[in-house]
């Protein structure tokens, strides 16, 4: 039995009838990583969206998912026990008035001191690879630079203990340097099951052991990493993995 299966998903706008996924099936491993890749507006952070039940009321709703067995389409409490999440562009996920330490401690609700829980903050912080925690906790968000920022908010998403966490997009805005020690933290949390989303294939091949295709609401394609790369069968995916070496090939040029 998989641990996390998305059945038969299909959404539709009621307003303009439009198909925003269509017949959309996954089945995910527990403790493994499953890459999301496709073109903007594919319906890759629509998937993630309806998963964590955050879709708005306009939409149709048709198919199930399911964790371990149990429906968790309009079960907040079986998501919010279970799920967390990893947003792209940090830097507008904190409030711009309040320090780190005090967001923080407010996304901890366990019932704690605030010493326990500064030493859990701590914990995470080091965990994703921050030094001078006590500084960092005392800085105001503008005053840390994307790479930090993108690393506490894992931190803070560590520290709700979850078993399934959601990135979307989580390395866009960062530089190369920054995207890859990102990855490396995220592909260390062995006990964790991750989905994470890109529209970068080369990115996300270094990371997920499984990978499925997006591409006008459909998943045109879904295998283990190695068979996309040494067997795709979808032209989609190959026009992907194409594009994506010959910017690869530009950029080492660029370096001679």
């Amino acid at each position: 039995m998989r641990y996390l299966k998305i059945e038969n998903l299909s959404i539709k706008d009621n307003k303009t009838k439009e198909i925003l996924l269509d017949d959309i099936s996954i089945d995910i491993e527990k403790n493994t990583i499953l890459g999301v890749v496709g073109e903007s507006g594919s319906g890759k952070s629509l998937l993630c969206k309806t998963i964590l039940g955050l879709t708005s009321s306009n939409l149709n709703i048709k198919g199930r998912i399911t964790l371990n067995n149990k429906d968790i389409l309009n079960n907040s409490k079986i998501i919010k026990n279970n799920f967390c999440v990893i947003l792209q562009e940090a830097i507008n996920a904190f409030n711009p008035l309040y320090t780190i330490n005090y967001q923080m401690l407010e996304s901890i609700k366990t019932k704690q001191s605030k010493k326990e829980k500064l030493k859990i903050c701590i914990k995470y912080l080091r965990k994703v690879g921050l030094k001078r925690c006590s500084k960092i906790l005392k800085s105001y968000p503008h005053e840390l630079s994307g790479g930090q920022l993108q690393r506490v908010m894992i931190a803070i998403a560590l520290t709700q203990n979850r078993k399934i966490i959601i990135a979307d997009e989580p390395t866009s805005s960062l530089d190369s340097i920054n995207q890859k020690e990102i990855i490396n933290i995220l592909k260390n949390l062995k006990d964790k099951t991750i989905i994470i989303v890109s529209h970068d294939l080369a990115l996300i091949s270094h990371i997920a052991k499984d990978i499925i295709v997006l591409k006008d609401s459909k998943v045109v394609e879904k295998a283990d990493t190695k068979t996309i790369f040494t067997n795709t069968k979808d032209e989609y995916t190959k026009f992907l993995i194409s594009t994506q070496e010959n910017l690869s090939k530009e950029f080492i040029s660029c370096l001679k």
